[in-house]
């Protein structure tokens, strides 16, 4: 190091150093007496703004702008919130033991020279200090509008001043997009270990037919049209001729679900589940097959899961393709200029499978939250405890007149309810004890809330 550096480096070093402060109680005199001095105002500051600010003797000041440390090259954002410190002491004045002299120095404060003495002094206030190479050093974090990107994982997560982080890129990541082209890319193979079942909703004009096609397109033989009925509940089970053109596929899309659908929730985890299944085509003999297909579906409206299985949920991805296109932005020749791109996308796809082979479907929170939401809106007993119970540890009910509120309940929502023979293994499931007493069936732990001019369930 020659002198020139090393000089630079004791000044560097002596601007961090910053004396022990001792702190004193609020009633002590000695604190009292620099409660009107520019050194208290610099500690306002730094106490009501600290936790923005930060002082490097290589760059001057950097601000928490919400995103990232940005630089403030004239000290503008610092002034401002000086300026906002100045004015907040009038807030002390009532509660200061000499008003008089609190009330001066306030006006004093808000004088230029106060200002700037205030950030000036600021600087070495702890946790102010700090080393312009302290930051940016987390080479696989990347900052854009939205969150930070962590490379390791591709996770999104949200702007922490912690990361330390003074770059960005005003540029949205969607972390749908990255998941799109993992679960495009799994597509591509014959694995199943995912046991998944892919559902693309949204109300219509809003890209998820076209999305389909072009799996179709690039799936090519591999990809299976089948219809919804094979999962869904249908009063007459016909010759498995739909099971039987799964063998070898890799993508079984299924169109549109009609409204008032309700999934067959046993056949759709035989059919995701990875077991041999058993199909025969119309006229011909039984075989048995490993499968290879994962089930896509594309509808309007989401079919009804009366089960609580988690075996079902965890099995569900649903992709909600939530923007409705313009009418006059509607490009009604997108198929066929996509088809040009085929082999692009066929490339996109195969990345997506090395990235799948990394790091799993790994769905992002917009998938998980909507399916999350998805299984309260279709828990129709989970909202019932909800809406029209109470649960306390003393609380008891008849189970007949639970029931008869429940069912009354899911008519008026106009959903299925759950048969009453069911609903005690279900209640227990839930956490609630029953048992058979003399006075019938009983629920504890919970029990009807109040409803005008309805008798208790003791006067019934």
């Amino acid at each position: 190091m020659n002198v020139g550096q090393h000089v630079v480096s004791l000044h560097a070093r002596a601007e961090l150093e910053v004396p022990p402060v001792e702190n004193y109680e609020d009633d002590d005199p000695r604190a009292q007496a620099f409660t009107d001095t520019d050194i208290a105002n610099a500690k306002r500051l730094a106490e009501q703004h600290g936790a923005d600010l930060r002082f490097t003797p290589e760059r001057g000041w950097l601000v928490w702008d919400g995103r990232r440390w940005a630089a403030d090259e004239k000290a503008v954002a610092v002034q401002a919130r000086a300026k906002a410190t100045a004015l907040a002491i009038f807030d002390e004045v009532k509660g200061s033991a000499d008003r008089d002299a609190l009330f001066r120095h306030a006006k004093r404060s808000q004088q230029k020279g106060a200002i700037e003495a205030m950030i000036w002094l600021a600087r070495s206030e702890p946790g102010v200090p700090a080393r312009i190479v302290d930051f940016d050093t987390d080479g696989y974090l990347f900052n854009v509008r939205n969150g930070t990107v962590d490379l390791r994982t591709g996770e999104l997560r949200t702007h922490r001043r912690e990361d330390l982080i003074s770059n960005l890129v005003d540029v949205p990541f969607e972390p749908l997009v990255a998941y799109l082209q993992r679960f495009v890319g799994y597509l591509l193979t014959g694995d199943t270990t995912e046991q998944s079942l892919h559902f693309i909703y949204g109300l219509g004009a809003n890209g998820k037919t076209v999305f389909c096609d072009v799996l179709m397109r690039i799936l090519g033989d591999y990809a299976v049209a089948v219809s919804p009925d094979l999962i869904m509940v249908r009063r007459h089970s016909g010759i498995p001729n739909d099971v039987a053109r799964l063998r070898g596929a890799r993508a079984a899309l299924m169109n549109e679900t009609s409204q008032g659908a309700r999934f067959d929730e046993a056949k759709l985890k035989d059919l995701t589940g990875g077991d041999v299944l058993s199909a025969r085509f119309l006229h011909a003999e039984f075989f048995d097959f490993r499968p290879t297909h994962r089930i896509v579906i594309r509808g309007n409206h989401k079919p009804a899961i009366n089960g609580t299985d988690e075996g079902i949920w965890r099995r569900l991805h649903l992709v909600p393709f939530t923007v409705t296109i313009p009418k006059d932005e509607q490009d009604r020749d997108l198929l066929r200029k996509l088809a040009a791109e085929l082999p692009g996308i066929l490339q996109w796809a195969v990345q997506g499978c090395l990235a799948w082979q990394r790091q799993g479907l790994s769905a992002p929170s917009l998938i998980t939250d909507a399916v999350r939401a998805y299984r309260k809106e279709s828990d129709t007993l989970g909202r019932f405890i909800e809406e029209d119970c109470e649960v306390r540890p003393l609380a008891q009910v008849k189970s007949g007149a639970f029931f008869q509120r429940y069912q009354s309940y899911a008519e008026r929502c106009g959903e299925r309810w759950m048969p009453a023979k069911d609903l005690p293994h279900e209640m227990q499931r839930r956490g609630f004890q029953w048992k058979v007493t003399k006075a019938g069936g009983m629920y504890f732990g919970i029990e009807l809330a109040a409803v005008a001019d309805e008798p208790h369930w003791s006067d019934r």
